[in-house]
C-alpha cells in the first residue's frame, strides 16, 4: 500500500498517484490535487516525446522529417512491423531457438495470402488497441525505426487494477505469522516510452548504447540513479547505473534488449522513463511475446473476475477510483496521436 498526503503527490509517478486513490481514496482537496497532477503530467509527457523526436530522427534515423507511421490495433502494428523486418531476419530465424522461431514464424499467420494465416487470431488483434508511433527512413544511419510510445490510459488502469487485487488475493491466503507478500509491480513506470530498432544485435549494443548513454544530458535526460549497479563478484562494474541489458541475461529474462532507466534532466516531475535498445530479430520476437503476454494476462483476469463476486466488487471499486483521478486528463487523449496531435489514430 502506498500511503501519502496530498502535497507528496507531486514526488509520485503517475501510475504511484493513481495507486494511491485507488488504495487511499482521496476526498476533496487531495482528490482535486491528484486530478490537476495527471492530467499536468499527461500533457507534459506527451509534450516530451514531441522534443525528443526531431532529436532522434536526426541523430538516429538521418532524417528531420521521417515518415511515422501509427495503428488502430495490434494487427496493423504487427503485420507493419514484420514487413518492414531486413533480409537478415530471415537468414537467422533457421537458427533461432524454438520458442524464438516459433514467435518469428507467428506472424506468417497474420498473411491471408499464406498457408498458416488464422483468421480467428487476426481478429483477437483487431480488437486490441495500439497507440505506438513508429518513426522510420529509407537513410538509414544508427536505427532502422524508432518507436514512440504512450500508454493507453483505460488498458493502464485496468492494468493496475488487476496487479493491485491479485496482491490483495495473495496476501489474504497468507497464513498467520507468515511474511505478507511484497506489493511488488503494482504500479507501473513507464507510460511514456521510446524505442531504437538496429538491424544487428551488436549495433544496439555499441554504437547505439555508447551514443545515447553518453549523450544524454544533450536530451536533456539522466540515469535513473536508483537501478542498482550490477558488478560481478570481484567488484567489475557490468552495468552502469540506470542500464538494465537484457542481453547478458543477468536476470534470466528472454526479451533481448539494454534498457536505459531514465529522468528528465532539471524537471522533478517524471516524463520520459525508459529508453529501450534492440535490433530487428529481437524486436520481432519481443513484440509478438508481448502481445501474447497481454492476451493472456487479460484472460486470467477474467477467469479470476468470475471466481468471486467479492473480486469483482473490488476490482470495479479499484477502476472506478482510478477513473476518478484520471478525469481532468482530456478525453481524446487516447484517440488522438502523440506526435501529431492534431491527427487521429
Amino acid at each position: 500500500m502506498i500511503n501519502t498526503k496530498p502535497s507528496e503527490l507531486e514526488y509520485l509517478s503517475l501510475s504511484q498517484i493513481i495507486l494511491s486513490h485507488m488504495v487511499d481514496g482521496f476526498e476533496g482537496s487531495g482528490l482535486n490535487e491528484a486530478q490537476r497532477i495527471v492530467a499536468d503530467r499527461v500533457v507534459e509527457g506527451e509534450k516530451h516525446l514531441r522534443e525528443l523526436f526531431p532529436i532522434f530522427s536526426r541523430r538516429y534515423l538521418n532524417s528531420k522529417q521521417p515518415d511515422v507511421a501509427s495503428f488502430k490495433n495490434n494487427l496493423d502494428y504487427l503485420r507493419f512491423i514484420y514487413k518492414k523486418r531486413t533480409h537478415l531476419v530471415d537468414d537467422v530465424v533457421p537458427y533461432l531457438d524454438t520458442v524464438r522461431r516459433g514467435l518469428i514464424r507467428k506472424y506468417d499467420t497474420l498473411n491471408p495470402s499464406s498457408r498458416s494465416y488464422n483468421s480467428g487470431y487476426c481478429n483477437e488483434l483487431m480488437g486490441m488497441p495500439n497507440r505506438i508511433e513508429v518513426a522510420y527512413s529509407s537513410s538509414v544511419r544508427t536505427a532502422r525505426m524508432v518507436l514512440f510510445r504512450r500508454k493507453n490510459m483505460e488498458r493502464a488502469i485496468r492494468k493496475i487494477a488487476y496487479r493491485r487485487l491479485l496482491y490483495e488475493i495473495e496476501k489474504k491466503k497468507t497464513p498467520k505469522g507468515n511474511k505478507p507478500p511484497i506489493a511488488k509491480r503494482v504500479d507501473i513506470d513507464d507510460f511514456f516510452g521510446i524505442k531504437a530498432v538496429t538491424s544487428r544485435e551488436e549495433q544496439a549494443r555499441g554504437r547505439l548504447f555508447e551514443n545515447i548513454y553518453l549523450n544524454l544530458h544533450k536530451f536533456d535526460l539522466r540515469a535513473d540513479s536508483r537501478q542498482e549497479v550490477v558488478e560481478t563478484e570481484d567488484g567489475e562494474i557490468l552495468l552502469p547505473p540506470g542500464v538494465d541489458d537484457h542481453y547478458v541475461d543477468i536476470k534470466k529474462k528472454r526479451s533481448n534488449i539494454i534498457q536505459l532507466k531514465v529522468h528528465p534532466l532539471h524537471n522533478p516531475n517524471f516524463r520520459l522513463r525508459e529508453i529501450d535498445l534492440t535490433d530487428m530479430v529481437n524486436f520481432l520476437v519481443g513484440e509478438m511475446d508481448h502481445v501474447r503476454f497481454s492476451a493472456n494476462r487479460e484472460n486470467k483476469a477474467k477467469k479470476l473476475l468470475r471466481e468471486r463476486r467479492s473480486y469483482q466488487r473490488r476490482f470495479n471499486q479499484l477502476i472506478r477510483r482510478g477513473n476518478q483521478v484520471v478525469e481532468l486528463v482530456p478525453k481524446e487523449v487516447d484517440r488522438m496521436r502523440v506526435l501529431f496531435p492534431s491527427l487521429p489514430f
